[in-house]
């Protein structure tokens, strides 16, 4: 439906939908997507949201305050399958910096993965464990891991150490699977 073809256009043409003329009907757009309650509407929220940062990003471009908080709070959705692609979509956007994320990003996205960490389901789990190794950069070397560690308040400081220490080490030093597929539109 629309969500389908919203999150299509920000794959395929950016540029077209995100101007100021549809900048504030997107945006409620994906709020609306977001939220919604039908795991594959809240799937193309996360989607549309996700390349809408990514476009962000490789224009240099803020990415929109306004979508970051209900972005983030999709990890609280009732359905595993928009938590792991969350998960998956904030994997993508790491890989797609050579550097790592903004302050502001990491500081938004490492207490939502670290809570996917806790999830019972094993997909969301290993998608947010892998999740935060790309954000930190883990197989790249200690720095990034340093660099985001000192950002973090003590409280989630501590608990993203416990969650390192416990299985990112080990996944960090796992094969790469490159990027993951977020895209539910390409047949195999």
């Amino acid at each position: 439906g629309k969500s389908t073809a919203v999150f299509e256009i920000l794959q395929e043409s950016p540029d077209l939908y995100y101007t100021d003329s549809y900048r504030g009907k997107l945006f409620k757009a994906l709020l609306s997507y977001m939220a919604s309650d039908r795991d594959g509407i809240a799937c193309n929220g996360v989607r549309g949201t996700g390349l809408l940062f990514l476009h962000c990003l490789k224009s240099g471009e803020q990415c929109p305050v306004d979508l970051m908080t209900p972005f983030t709070r999709s990890m609280n959705h009732q359905s595993s399958e928009v938590k792991e692609l969350l998960a998956s979509v904030i994997s993508v956007l790491a890989r797609s910096q050579q550097e790592s994320l903004s302050q502001e990003l990491l500081k938004a996205f490492i207490p939502t993965l670290v809570n996917g960490t806790r999830e019972k389901n094993p997909a969301v789990k290993s998608s947010s464990e892998y999740a935060l190794v790309d954000l930190m950069q883990m197989r790249k070397g200690p720095a990034g891991q340093q660099r985001t560690l000192a950002l973090l308040d003590q409280g989630m400081r501590e608990s993203l150490q416990e969650v390192i220490a416990k299985s990112l080490s080990k996944v960090a030093s796992q094969v790469d699977n490159g990027d993951p597929e977020i895209d539910n539109t390409i047949l195999s």
